[in-house]
């Protein structure tokens, strides 16, 4: 577990609180350490590239949990910020702006079959 021992800096605590979701946790101190303990490295492939150039190059490495990732420096010592990943937020806010309209799935449908 390579977050086990890392310091959250103020604004990586104060993202986190910010970000919450739903139901507020009985501690969000102790929410926190179950996320970093389950936390798993990712690789971002290139959006970790344009991410670096925005950031100034600076090195850091990503891990995620449920729907969070946590940044953390290239030696794991410091989370830097707690983020709800782009993409899958993205998503979940498309689908509840723009249900599936039956109606054009009726029409893709009838035309396929003639």
């Amino acid at each position: 577990m390579p977050l086990r021992n890392a310091e959250i800096t103020r604004h990586a605590w104060l993202r986190f609180l910010q970000r919450w979701e739903g139901e507020p946790p009985e501690c969000y101190r102790t929410e926190l350490e179950r996320l970093i303990a389950m936390a798993v490295e990712v690789n971002l492939g290139y959006a970790s590239v344009v991410r670096a150039i925005k950031n100034g190059f600076v090195a850091v490495r990503y891990f995620e949990v449920d729907f969070w990732r946590l940044v953390a420096n290239e030696d794991t010592t410091t989370i830097i910020t707690i983020e709800r990943p782009y993409l899958k937020n993205r998503r979940v806010a498309h689908n509840k702006r723009h249900p599936q309209n039956k109606s054009v799935k009726t029409f893709d449908m009838r035309y396929k079959n003639t």
